[in-house]
């Protein structure tokens, strides 16, 4: 294993220590931020029709899948990883995986799992496949495993494979009222310009990254957080920060782990 490189960077007047390998490790030591929802709860919003209705696909498909081995939804307090493999002719320019894993997991947010924060575990894994001549040009051709796991029971709950469906990723909603009901909060929409500050100017740099996964960890008060959404504070550092782009991330994992005491830690690893 490399060396780790200890820096630190100062954000709203707070000093944060970094240490990286310049290449292929970052570990920020922090309390994990989780991008908040940029609207009023209360607000009036127009959400994207062709993604609701991927959503309502997926919560039904896994809710008749449980409901045939007597698994009452939704689920009730635990812990829980989901394991989710996309295959598709489409390009990752059109499935980015971060929004992908968020359209699904908001399908099985509140209808499968009550809370999406008991999910700690989520992998999504990218597979693209040509098209034969015979294939019919009308869609869909998307194609979805989706496995969820009780991690204290170490039991597999509910598996899909192969749910063929259109996938629509997450998108932004249109909110009417959006002068007054619209927040912005620089210190979760900035901080990764200040971690890959630090490290553009130490010469990290993933070499010949091309195809490659990444993995997410979020260590400390992180029970009522969703990984989604903390990941949506962090994963920048890499694809805003100059470092990869979203079309070369074929497999996105990312973990939490409560820690009540202790600093918090975002572990940040590519393979």
């Amino acid at each position: 294993m490399s060396k780790l490189i200890n820096s630190t960077a100062i954000i709203q007047n707070k000093v944060i220590a970094i240490e990286h390998d310049k290449s292929k490790i970052i570990k920020i030591y922090d309390q994990p931020l989780e991008m908040p929802h940029f609207s009023e709860v209360g607000s009036e919003r127009l959400q994207h029709i062709d993604m609701m209705d991927f959503q309502g696909k997926i919560s039904m498909i896994l809710r008749t899948q449980m409901m045939k081995v007597g698994i009452q939804t939704p689920l009730k307090k635990g812990q829980y990883s989901i394991n989710i493999v996309v295959r598709t002719p489409r390009m990752l320019a059109d499935l980015p995986l971060l929004e992908t894993m968020k359209s699904i997991l908001d399908g099985i947010n509140g209808e499968i799992i009550f809370n999406d924060a008991d999910i700690y575990h989520c992998r999504i894994k990218y597979v693209q496949y040509r098209l034969t001549p015979r294939a019919t040009k009308v869609r869909p051709h998307d194609l979805i495993d989706i496995t969820i796991n009780d991690l204290a029971l170490n039991q597999t709950l509910v598996s899909v494979r192969g749910f063929n469906t259109y996938i629509v990723p997450k998108r932004m909603p249109y909110v009417l009222n959006a002068e007054d009901d619209v927040y912005f909060y620089p210190l979760h929409e900035f901080y990764h310009l200040h971690v890959s500050d630090v490290l553009q100017k130490e010469g990290f740099q993933i070499k010949s990254p091309h195809q490659c996964s990444v993995k997410l960890e979020f260590r400390g008060g992180v029970a009522s957080k969703d990984i989604d959404n903390m990941a949506k504070c962090y994963l920048p550092i890499l694809t805003e920060g100059g470092f990869l782009c979203n079309q070369e991330i074929i497999s996105l994992e990312l973990s939490k782990n409560n820690q009540s005491n202790g600093t918090g830690a975002i572990i940040v690893r590519v393979m």
